[in-house]
């Protein structure tokens, strides 16, 4: 699900941000036909163990950065794992990509704006 974000208040920001959460087919359509994004960024934001760097791609003028953060223990596991959550700014487009799992961490109290 990719979700159109906006910060409160009057501030006019000249960017965007787009928060896609659960990237599915139907996702990774739009993020090819709507925000001409290359196969090799959406296999990079799409991988469940991508390592954590930071990559900066001339050709696509586009950042990413990849940061693991801390999954607290579960019933399937008495320790804490590590997944991604990827950043991708391509001109002045911000994308925040995670996972159900990692849901906790980046929903704040943002106000969503609507769903693309």
């Amino acid at each position: 699900m990719i979700i159109k974000q906006k910060l409160a208040g009057n501030i006019d920001f000249d960017y965007k941000w787009y928060d896609i959460y659960n990237c599915d087919d139907h996702d990774i359509r739009l993020l090819k036909d709507d925000f001409d994004l290359t196969s090799e960024i959406i296999s990079y934001i799409t991988d469940l163990h991508e390592r954590p760097h930071f990559d900066h791609d001339y050709i696509t003028n586009s950042d990413l950065l990849v940061y693991d953060v801390p999954v607290w223990p579960t019933a399937d596991a008495d320790h804490f794992t590590t997944l991604p959550i990827k950043f991708l700014m391509v001109d002045h487009t911000l994308f925040t990509v995670h996972s159900p799992d990692t849901v906790s961490y980046t929903h704040l109290t943002l106000p969503t704006n609507s769903r693309v």
